[in-house]
């Protein structure tokens, strides 16, 4: 085509493509304004996770109002009715000891951190210590044959040993009945695991109608057992069977005592003690138990009941090594922690604790505490020779703190932060325990805890395969000695938790390995 042409006909050729280069712009406009709406949105959204919230109306913020004051309430119930459970099951008596005084006290429920009037300072010092001691020996016999380190409660428990000649005050009273009570909540679930874990249950098929010829089975054990008439003779024979894949000690001496009800199951002492004797069972293996008499029994109807007897061989929590109150876990390591609202209202009560009242400390790390220090890689201040190192960064610690024994100025004073968080309702301490345990139970233990009245919360649980020797019945033993040398931590395991409303404790670890 000559340029005459294009020039005679350009009008038309440019108007034919003039849509098209209009459309292609648009086309352009369209991507590149999108590209920028699209940016611009991400940045609104960063913004709005920055801020954790989004514009609402006036409407929104009523209803959202609305549903807090709901929550709110339903909260305050849900205390109350802890509080009022809690009341019921003796949470929070006081330990009375048989004395007149305290028993006065006692029943009038007071609220923590009330004044009371402190009638005869020499009189209540004297019944506190005696009702102390009462209660706490009380727990040991609960807990047993469970043992602590050491040989008994006086080396695991924090308590005051001298109430010395200072004038005694309610505030001071308060946190020695707190750290009983606290104490007392994490050994009750060791005695509710051993008590459980002794239950055998009755698994006779239903189409078995011989009261006298059941099958029992517990955690670890089946007994089949049959009560019959030798003569004018009562006898009981059966077998023994380790359900377990496990070599499993009868007992201690080689004897295991079985509890039988033979008439009423709701007894309060079994009508009959079975003594099972013989070597270590093998891992799903039967044995025969020895015919016996039944002397002395004067009525046989039925196999009403079964309880196993353990022994310092057998219990499934076979130690406590150690118990402590203001243990932080990793999660709370450099949280600080809170003093009761009472001493902050009395200046006086605030005061240092007593220099030479020493420091706690972290949990010995040969005992497998989970990080016993601020880093959780060291033993804590005042742990002493037996302070050893755990895992490294596993958990938390505690800033120092006052001595487990003593005058109520080092122990009590002392230990006065105790917090993580204080309202008017709820008081929530960290704790930690460090334990023992035949590794089947280690759950059994933790939904104890869990299920605890005094409510708690696990946060943090380890445990190490125990490798170490317990001390033989009747000695004593340090925390070095039975979990190994300090630093390897070869031993038992250890749970930071808390109590109150609060965070809660628990603990794991291996029994088998002291076998």
């Amino acid at each position: 085509m000559d340029k005459q042409a294009l020039k005679k006909h350009h009008f038309w050729i440019l108007f034919g493509a003039t849509p098209v280069l209009i459309g292609v712009g648009f086309l352009v406009m369209w991507l590149l304004a999108s590209g920028a709406v699209a940016e611009q949105q991400k940045k609104y959204g960063e913004l709005d996770k920055k801020l954790g919230m989004t514009a609402k109306s006036a409407g929104d913020v009523t209803a959202i109002s609305k549903k807090k004051e709901v929550i709110s309430t339903q909260r305050g119930e849900l205390w109350a009715s802890n509080y009022e459970r809690q009341l019921k099951a003796g949470v929070f008596d006081w330990p009375v000891g048989g004395n007149r005084l305290l028993m006065t006290h006692n029943e009038k429920k007071y609220k923590f951190g009330t004044a009371f009037l402190v009638d005869g300072n020499e009189l209540m010092k004297a019944s506190l210590d005696k009702a102390f001691n009462e209660g706490y020996g009380k727990l040991n016999g609960e807990i047993a044959p469970t043992r602590f380190t050491g040989g008994s409660w006086q080396s695991a428990v924090r308590y005051v040993t001298n109430w010395g000649d200072k004038l005694l005050s309610p505030a001071v009273v308060w946190l020695a009945l707190e750290d009983y009570w606290v104490q007392k909540a994490l050994l009750q679930p060791i005695a509710q695991v051993n008590r459980e874990a002794g239950r055998f249950v009755d698994i006779t098929p239903k189409t078995t109608d011989a009261p006298l010829k059941r099958k029992f089975k517990n955690r670890v054990w089946e007994l089949d057992l049959e009560v019959y008439e030798d003569g004018k003779r009562k006898m009981i024979r059966g077998q023994i069977r380790n359900t377990t894949d496990r070599l499993q000690v009868v007992g201690m001496n080689k004897s295991m005592k079985v509890n039988l009800w033979l008439d009423d199951p709701k007894g309060e002492q079994p009508d009959y003690v079975l003594t099972v004797q013989g070597e270590n069972v093998p891992g799903l293996t039967r044995m025969n138990i020895a015919e016996r008499e039944l002397a002395n029994v004067p009525t046989v109807t039925r196999l009403a009941r079964v309880e196993q007897v353990f022994d310092e061989a057998t219990v499934p929590i076979r130690l406590v090594n150690t118990l402590e109150l203001g243990m932080l876990d990793h999660k709370n390591r450099t949280a600080t922690l809170e003093p009761p609202k009472h001493f902050e209202d009395d200046p006086s009560l605030a005061a240092a604790s007593d220099p030479a009242g020493g420091g706690t400390g972290g949990i010995p790390g040969g005992g497998g505490m989970i990080g016993a220090g601020a880093g959780g890689d060291r033993g804590g201040e005042g742990g002493g020779e037996n302070a050893g190192y755990g895992p490294p960064g596993a958990g938390g610690g505690a800033a120092k703190k006052g001595a487990k024994k003593g005058s109520p100025t080092a122990v009590l004073n002392g230990n006065r932060l105790r917090y993580l968080k204080r309202t008017e309702d709820v008081r929530r301490m960290p704790v930690a325990l460090s334990v023992v345990i035949d590794r089947d139970f280690v759950n059994d233990l933790l939904i104890a805890y869990s299920n605890s009245v005094l409510r708690m919360q696990v946060t943090q649980t380890q445990w190490q395969r125990f490798r170490g020797n317990l001390p033989a019945v009747g000695e004593s033993g340090t925390s070095s000695d039975i979990f190994g040398d300090p630093g390897i931590g070869d031993g038992g395991i250890g749970a930071p938790g808390g109590t109150g409303s609060p965070d809660g404790g628990g603990s794991e670890g291996d029994r088998r390995g002291g076998e």
